[in-house]
């Protein structure tokens, strides 16, 4: 009798415990979670690689921005003079390839699996932008887990036919979907798969440009890929629920641009004076007028 007693406390002492590390399991902090909720976030990222360090660095380079005369950082914007330590796109990136590949993996599982389609879109629009950053990256052994944990580089121009496979890859899944009315996931273009078709379009074309000097390329193939749909002929948004209000401000435009009571911020950098002229030849008003009144500029 008393081992049968001892044998009911030890099973009761067992689900006591069990009980108690369900209670105390903290919901704030889920190991895993919901693809669409993943696909919000990639692409509000993505957004912001594509807007953000990319946008201000190569602008220097490129000239379409200059350092203000009382702004002392940017040394090695200015100098050329740079470390690996300098300009880490690298790791934002793959990050977030690693979100969308999250969404391609799990969406279907999470019955939305029209989200698999832009997934892919957008992983070919953001490796085209590493590509042009860094040349030879890792792809083919890229984001496989512990499968490659030192994955190969792989070759630039071979880098960019593969992504034009999988840009058509992912229309053909955006095509065979059933998209939803509306999504608010999707903070691109609210579940519009014309415009996804467009997108795709739009990165396919970047990629005939910078495969076009490669030796023995012609474009005839790639072209015939276009589809019907066109172009991206309007400006894409990502608004996952940017307010004019402290705190709620798009991070792009709150750096670079005015704050919740239009006064401008980061003045450090500057348009400089080749794009202010191009902006004369060619009668753009609007920005010119922008410029102008932010400034204190005369309208000369």
């Amino acid at each position: 009798m008393k081992r049968i007693a001892t044998i009911a406390l030890v099973a009761l002492a067992f689900t006591s415990c069990e009980k108690f590390v369900d209670v105390n399991t903290n919901p704030n902090t889920p190991t895993v979670t919901k693809a669409n909720y993943v696909f919000s976030n990639a692409l509000n990222n993505a957004g912001r690689i594509v807007a953000g360090g990319l946008h201000i660095t190569g602008g220097h380079w490129t000239g379409y921005y200059a350092h203000s005369t009382s702004f002392t950082g940017g040394g090695q914007e200015k100098t050329y003079v740079f470390t690996n330590n300098d300009f880490n796109f690298f790791d934002g990136i793959y990050d977030n390839l690693a979100d969308f590949q999250y969404v391609i993996d799990k969406a279907q599982a999470d019955g939305v699996g029209h989200l698999i389609g832009p997934s892919m879109i957008m992983q070919a629009m953001v490796m085209q932008k590493l590509v042009d950053i860094y040349g030879n990256v890792p792809f083919t052994e890229a984001l496989k887990g512990t499968a490659f944990t030192e994955p190969k580089y792989d070759d630039a121009a071979t880098i960019y036919g593969s992504l034009m496979k999988m840009l058509t890859d992912g229309q053909a899944k955006v095509s065979a979907a059933s998209f939803p009315i509306s999504d608010p996931s999707d903070v691109f273009f609210n579940a519009n798969k014309t415009r996804w078709m467009q997108l795709a379009n739009t990165v396919k074309m970047r990629l005939i440009v910078r495969r076009s000097n490669v030796s023995g390329y012609t474009p005839g193939a790639d072209l015939g890929t276009i589809t019907a749909d066109g172009v991206i002929a309007a400006p894409v948004f990502c608004n996952p629920g940017y307010l004019k209000t402290a705190g709620k401000l798009n991070p792009y435009y709150q750096n670079w641009g005015f704050n919740e009571n239009d006064a401008p911020t980061g003045d450090f950098r500057k348009m400089n004076r080749v794009i202010v002229e191009w902006l004369k030849g060619s009668n753009d008003v609007f920005r010119l007028q922008r410029i102008c009144s932010v400034k204190g500029l005369s309208d000369n």
